[in-house]
């Protein structure tokens, strides 16, 4: 008579090697992803959104309750992302606590290579379920961890978004498989109630992972390609369990569309929308096989693309991708799962609606963080073609991953800063307006606070140290000037550029040229979404200062006026209307001009993009 009870200490001890080799794997991801991005701890924020979502963010400075539910109870640049607030706040804490009461942005960075490499450890423990290989399982989460496209969601703060999307939908995703696949060898198979409550919980992490950044919307199509594909379960038990799922990524694709009108940029036909998005696939997979000259700023609008005749041809390279895997689509079906993931992570973006980056560009690498999964599925699917024993697939495989590491370690190097991120935005692009743009703030910022600085060491007395401070605040406004400038010429319509413009323009004493520049930002402010016109209030008051000391004191009480009607007014625009009114009571001739008004300080605008 046969007993199962001598099996017993051998499936123990199986369990027991299975644990080991996936500890080991995973310390592998971990130490691995650490050594790489560990130099980004260091960097400071860059003024690509985060001086408007951080560093000048008097709400992420002075956290609250209060100021904590603003971002849960409204929209903010266009994306409602209350979870990815919430964290920045906490992380502001920490930051005050460790800093002396300011931000720290070593620690926001800090942050977001933990949660990376925790991201990495998720994608292994989804790839080791699937496919039952804890080696190429980590090879795989090598991949998505270390590709050089990856350092931009992670050196840059603002990119924490896109890190705690994709930590959500990891976790969604992974839930889903186990609440639907067959235990692993490694555990237990679970009951049908534990099954439900994964489920459930899995529902979860995608609703937060939505409230984190609108992408986790995807997470449905990335659960139903794997369940189709890799577990091969049937399309109706698919369907069914995906259904809810994607009724719950129905608010999320309202909410983002009202908060992200429309109307304020130029659409592109229908038809071309289709070329729009086969070239934004085919250039992802030129900078996935070719990770080089990767920018902030691709300039790749939707625009360029049909009238550079790029998109006419660039369309060819994931049609043929397709057809390939079309034909050996009955060997390959985890490939196919890999290339479908990979598309439905960028889908959302691809430009078959219109969305406000694309004003910058339609392809963006921080677009890929999530969609890595898919590289990651084929790097591991690939290496369990092989045999166990076999060396050289191995050995290829981590020469790879060095060599991506160490191109992931120079292209982070750039985010240092935001004098070395918008050079090298340059290099890349040489019509990146937003670089040019990124170089006028940072000198007019620097310049103002050289100015500020000069002043107060003047009222001291004359001095070398204030004329040399002078002559420096000087000279880096007039690179800000340039700078302006040629951002103007490739993008005349930019508000953000006239309005700094028009603040150096204003502290040079060159009144008529500000004033020009600050009337084009208060009659093209209405072209911007409501949400977005607050940042410009200030133009009508520096409006109102440049025509009073140009001789134009109706003018000047009219710009006055019409700051005071805005929702949010500037602060000192009715102490210049009184100025100006009493002037003119107390003149003989409306043009009679009294005592110039003196506060001709200018605040320099975000770049909130």
């Amino acid at each position: 008579m046969t007993t199962t009870a001598p099996t017993l200490p051998v499936l123990h001890h199986a369990r027991r090697a299975w644990a080991l080799t996936a500890s080991w794997a995973r310390g592998l991801v971990v130490l691995a992803v650490l050594l790489t991005f560990a130099d980004v701890c260091r960097h400071e924020f860059v003024p690509w959104d985060d001086d408007y979502t951080l560093e000048h963010n008097d709400r992420i400075q002075q956290p609250s309750v209060q100021n904590l539910l603003y971002y849960w109870r409204r929209p903010y640049m266009d994306l409602y992302v209350p979870v990815t607030y919430t964290a920045w706040m906490a992380l502001a804490c920490i930051s005050r606590a460790i800093a002396g009461g300011r931000l720290d942005a070593r620690v926001f960075h800090t942050a977001s290579v933990l949660v990376h490499a925790a991201n990495a450890l998720l994608v292994f423990d989804l790839l080791q379920r699937l496919l039952k290989r804890p080696w190429p399982a980590a090879a795989g989460a090598l991949l998505f961890a270390l590709h050089p496209v990856q350092v931009e969601s992670v050196a840059w703060t603002s990119g924490l978004k896109d890190l705690l999307c994709g930590t959500f939908s990891l976790l969604a995703l992974g839930q889903y498989v186990r609440s639907v696949a067959p235990a692993g060898p490694e555990e237990t198979a679970p009951s049908a109630g534990r099954r439900r409550l994964r489920y459930a919980l899995g529902m979860a992490a995608m609703l937060a992972g939505m409230l984190c950044k609108p992408t986790a919307m995807v997470t449905p199509m990335l659960a139903a390609i794997v369940d189709l594909l890799v577990l091969r379960r049937s399309w109706r038990r698919v369907a069914l369990s995906v259904a809810p799922w994607f009724a719950l990524a129905i608010p999320c694709i309202v909410w983002t569309r009202l908060c992200q009108p429309p109307g304020y940029l130029r659409p592109t036909t229908l038809w071309t929308r289709p070329l729009i998005a086969a070239d934004a696939l085919a250039f992802y997979l030129f900078k996935l096989a070719v990770p080089i000259k990767l920018s902030f700023d691709y300039g790749r609008t939707p625009w360029t693309a049909i009238d550079s005749h790029w998109a006419y041809f660039s369309w060819q390279l994931p049609a043929v991708a397709a057809a390939v895997l079309f034909y050996y689509r009955r060997r390959v079906q985890p490939l196919i799962a890999a290339a479908l993931l990979l598309v439905a992570g960028v889908a959302p973006v691809l430009g078959f609606s219109v969305f406000d980056f694309q004003m910058v560009s339609t392809v963006a690498d921080h677009y890929l963080y999530l969609a890595m999964l898919g590289p990651a599925l084929a790097c591991a699917w690939g290496l369990t073609r092989f045999p166990a024993g076999l060396r050289w697939p191995a050995i290829a495989v981590a020469a790879a991953l060095a060599l991506l590491a160490i191109r992931t370690v120079d292209q982070a190097r750039y985010w240092r800063d935001g004098r070395a991120l918008f050079f090298h935005g340059l290099e890349v692009n040489a019509q990146s307006w937003c670089s040019y743009y990124g170089l006028a703030y940072i000198c007019h910022v620097e310049g103002r606070a050289l100015a500020a600085e000069a002043t107060k060491k003047a009222a001291l007395g004359p001095s070398p140290a204030a004329s040399a401070d002078r002559a420096a605040a000087d000279e880096l406004l007039r690179d800000a000037l340039a700078f302006y400038r040629k951002t103007l010429a490739l993008n005349p319509n930019n508000l953000l550029a006239y309005h700094g413009y028009g603040g150096v323009m204003l502290y040079f004493g060159m009144y008529p040229q500000a004033a020009k520049a600050f009337a084009e930002v208060v009659i093209r402010q209405r072209s911007v979404p409501p949400g977005a016109r607050s940042r410009f209030a200030e133009d009508y008051d520096f409006l109102g200062q440049c025509l009073y000391l140009t001789g134009k004191p109706d003018a000047a009480i009219a710009a006055f006026r019409a700051a005071l009607q805005l929702e949010a007014p500037p602060p000192k625009a009715s102490q210049h209307l009184k100025v100006v009114e009493a002037a003119l009571a107390a003149a003989k001739k409306p043009s009679a001009v009294g005592p110039a008004i003196t506060d001709t300080s200018h605040e320099t605008a975000d770049n909130g993009k």
